[in-house]
């Protein structure tokens, strides 16, 4: 009689091993006294121990590379009851190619500033890097998930996928698309993703995107492909005395603004001297920017490591015999995919970075990482040196997460003062972590950042000008005349309190937001918070825009300051306006509140319709072309 088992619980790590043990300490390394000795499981080497700085506990910990930087079952897959861990040891194979490229890159650039890969070995590469971002925890709870609301575009594509193949939660989903990704070639995935641009188009694909993708369509290659086909890969290499910080979210971290859209840079993290970089092709120059009224693709690229020359791979084609390279895409492709072609070589030249760009790549990891994440590092000294540096920086964005590392500086200045250095893994006096903090986009070079300030704009005397507490009913001995000035008060008082309360009467966030926008620009407004907010909102992201634009290359144009923006979209329209004109605001510095009420992301959304509507009336083709990709018509030129 044969008696089923339960599948073992197993440890799976979102950072390889193999990556890990380039941190690991040498020479003799225990466990903190808190660690019990335990035995050394078959597979597992002795004494590799990192860094380990857990920022929720404040502790800098020396822990073994098997028990950081994963989580339980991640891949288990339920759906396969006869091997539920088959995609953990598709994985390890995958891993284990990956594994020989990167060991391959790491010492060969030790003695070298190049070094060649065959086109499979670059694939493998590619593929790799892919899938560590794409297996990340958290994503495999919400990167299928109905009712995200970044998913919205992707609705009924994942519901009629979900209905295909019978998946009854969003990790199931995961998993399932991750088994295409490791069962598919790169050359196939490349080819769906292409098959799908082909039939439809670059700006009919981007304006899915925005709107909603066609159920019929591979969309799972779109991901995957997009990004293989719009970036370049680059090695770079740390300043001599320095070193890459690992951070929990390291691998797929992305860097940059290009045309506002985010990911001008991918950064992975694969040992202490290397990282693997991919750059938008936009910005390395080898495809063409789309053009934009008035602006310059300097003024549209904003990137705190645009600074790093990222030569591209040297590529000699193999079994072409002297023959043309094909350029064509169908024919292109098929070369690529055919067998001579996987004996392609690629040569890579490394950047070797000096101290100051190691000093901001290592920036953008630490603005990066979580509350409740991790860091780690080799060098104590060299360690401490960095995180100092990027605390006393004075930029704005280091302000968002510096605080997470002042025990951690001193732990380590404890150190490194000591004759004979050794850690306390508690540092004292004790300080309050309790700050829920998200992770941050990497924020692009700046001014300083502009958003709404969530404190008193919305409170009761800040929607007034005398002060009166909302919902109290005045009581003087003789009622005040209503001034048209109250009225408007008023007026913009309620629509506030009725968003903020879910009790909205409009079509969409766009008509409520224009409705506030529009009491607020009136004559007779009053000075009142959410007026002089929307304004100074708006007003500095125009004269930002503004002034990175260049004459009108028509010399008959003429600005309209009649034009008015139509004051209601759909609720569709509404999302794809918002999510575009956002993408201009990242661009320009203006960030949304971090504080998600209601009520600041209205005040917000209004400076945005202020913004558009003063571009409509002084050049209104730039705005045309913004909105070109969705089919959006935004002007009203009648509505004066």
């Amino acid at each position: 009689m044969t008696t089923s088992t339960a599948p073992k619980s197993q440890y799976h790590h979102v950072i390889p091993r193999f990556i890990l043990r380039r941190y690991k300490q040498n020479g003799p390394t225990i466990a903190p006294p808190s660690s019990p000795p335990r035995k050394t499981r078959p597979g597992n080497r002795p004494d590799e121990f990192i860094y380990y700085y857990d920022i929720f506990k404040g502790e800098l910990q020396l822990r073994s590379v098997g028990t950081v930087y994963g989580v339980r079952d991640l891949y288990m897959d339920a759906s396969n009851p006869g091997d539920v861990m088959e995609l953990e040891k598709k994985l390890a194979d995958l891993e284990g190619k990956a594994a020989k490229v990167i060991g391959k890159i790491h010492d060969t650039m030790q003695q070298t500033l190049s070094v060649s890969l065959s086109r499979r070995e670059h694939d493998d590469l590619r593929k790799f890097l892919f899938v560590m971002y794409y297996r990340k925890e958290n994503l495999a709870l919400t990167y299928w998930q109905e009712d995200h609301p970044e998913n919205a575009p992707v609705r009924a594509w994942i519901q009629e996928y979900r209905k295909k193949h019978g998946f009854k939660t969003a990790a199931d989903f995961w998993l399932h698309v991750l088994r295409y990704y490791l069962d598919t070639s790169h050359e196939v995935i490349t080819k769906d993703y292409r098959d799908i641009v082909q039939k439809f188009g670059l700006l009919k694909l981007e304006e899915m995107m925005l709107r909603s993708v066609d159920p019929s369509i591979k969309f799972e290659a779109v991901a995957y492909g997009s990004q293989a086909e719009a970036s370049l890969t680059s090695i770079w290499e740390a300043a001599p005395g320095e070193e890459f910080l690992l951070g929990h979210n390291t691998f797929g971290l992305w860097e940059g603004l290009c045309l506002g859209q985010p990911a001008l840079h991918r950064i992975f993290v694969v040992s202490p001297r290397i990282a693997i970089v991919h750059r938008q092709k936009l910005v390395a120059g080898t495809s063409s920017l789309p053009h934009i009224p008035g602006l310059a693709p300097a003024d549209i690229n904003h990137s705190d490591l645009l600074d790093i020359p990222t030569p591209p791979a040297v590529v000699s084609h193999q079994g072409l015999a002297g023959k043309p390279l094909p350029t064509a895409g169908a024919e292109s492709l098929q070369n690529k995919i055919s067998p001579a072609a996987q004996d392609d070589v690629f040569t890579f030249t490394k950047s070797k970075l000096t101290p100051t760009q190691t000093d901001a790549f290592n920036a953008v990891v630490l603005r990066n990482v979580r509350h409740d994440g991790s860091l780690t590092f080799v060098s104590v000294p060299t360690a401490l040196a960095t995180i100092r540096r990027y605390c006393a920086s004075p930029e704005p964005e280091n302000m968002l997460t510096k605080h997470f590392f002042t025990g951690l500086i001193e732990v380590l200045a404890n150190a490194t003062s000591s004759a004979a250095p050794s850690f306390s893994f508690t540092p004292s006096p004790k300080r309050s972590r309790q700050r829920q903090m998200s992770q941050t986009p990497t924020a692009a070079p700046r001014p300083q950042g502009v958003s709404l300030h969530a404190d008193s704009l919305t409170s009761s005397d800040a929607l007034s000008t005398t002060g009166t507490s909302l919902g109290t009913t005045r009581t003087p001995a003789t009622p005040p005349i209503a001034t048209h000035s109250t009225i408007l008060e008023d007026r913009l008082r309620n629509l506030i309190l009725a968003e903020q309360g879910g009790t909205s009467t409009f079509a969409s966030p766009y008509s409520a937001a224009h409705a506030v926008w529009k009491l607020c620009k009136h004559d007779e407004m009053p000075e009142i918070a959410p007026r002089i907010e929307v304004f100074r909102i708006s007003g500095e992201a125009y004269s930002r825009f503004a002034a990175l634009l260049r004459s009108p290359s028509d010399q008959h144009f003429q600005p309209h300051p009649e034009y008015r923006l139509r004051k209601d979209l759909s609720a569709e329209d509404s999302a794809v306006f918002f999510a575009l004109v956002g993408q201009v605001f990242n661009m320009l510095g203006v960030t949304a509140p971090p504080d998600r009420r209601r009520s600041l992301v209205l005040l917000h959304q209004a400076s945005m319709i202020g913004f558009a509507e003063k571009l409509a009336q002084t050049r209104h083709d730039t705005l045309a072309e913004l909105l070109r990709v969705s089919g959006l018509r935004v002007i009203d030129q009648c509505d004066i």
